[in-house]
């Protein structure tokens, strides 16, 4: 009889718990804070100020942009949104000043990019940085440190030792070829040619 008073509450603790569970994992994760605004055209990413440059068609969205934005476009001086499918998708470009950079990575690419990898006549819009990048190396070592370590890694260079050997070197003679008469003769094949014979029948 006591198994039967105790089933409803333990039966009750268990649907709470799933209850739980299942709003736990309902809840979606939520997205870090990247942009702030500070202005209708600047803005901080990453503390890192930004400016609105061109913002063709209304395409900017802070909440998009929000969303999609990736650590590595940090290291870029203008980044590049435009909007397909109801997507926000960005891209990265250097300054035209910069000699590092691949020709199709400067800004002045620019209009070359959106008529080829976007829709035509889209919505985008163009965020140029303010200072210097901030780039976080939290894993990344220097090249110092990096120099450092392949110094010690490197074996010492190669040390001349004289090995002493007591054993006496045996020598073996080939035995010489026998001499022939005729020297001329020794390489050269003979052979002779005879005249066709017919068939007799």
């Amino acid at each position: 009889m006591a198994d039967t008073k105790n089933s409803p509450k333990i039966a009750k603790k268990v649907t709470k718990a799933i209850e739980k569970e299942m709003i736990a994992s309902a809840k979606q994760p939520e997205v870090p804070q990247h942009v702030v605004m500070k202005t209708e055209t600047t803005l901080e990413i990453d503390k890192c100020a930004y400016e609105v440059v061109v913002n063709y068609r209304e395409g900017f969205d802070a909440e998009k942009l929000n969303e999609r934005y990736n650590e590595v476009l940090a290291k870029y001086d203008y980044i590049v949104a435009d909007w397909g499918f109801e997507q926000l998708r960005l891209k990265g470009f250097y300054k035209a000043t910069n000699k590092r950079a691949n020709k199709d990575q400067l800004i002045n690419t620019l209009q070359d990019y959106l008529y080829e990898y976007c829709n035509f006549g889209c919505a985008y819009f163009v965020l140029e940085r303010q200072g210097k990048p901030i780039i976080k190396n939290e894993n990344r070592r220097s090249n110092r440190q990096r120099g450092q370590q392949r110094r010690r890694r490197q074996k010492p260079g190669f040390t001349e030792r004289k090995v002493t050997d007591n054993k006496q070197k045996v020598t073996k003679e080939r035995p010489q070829k026998a001499v022939t008469e005729n020297q001329k003769s020794v390489n050269k094949r003979h052979f002779k040619i005879r005249p066709l014979e017919h068939n007799k029948k």
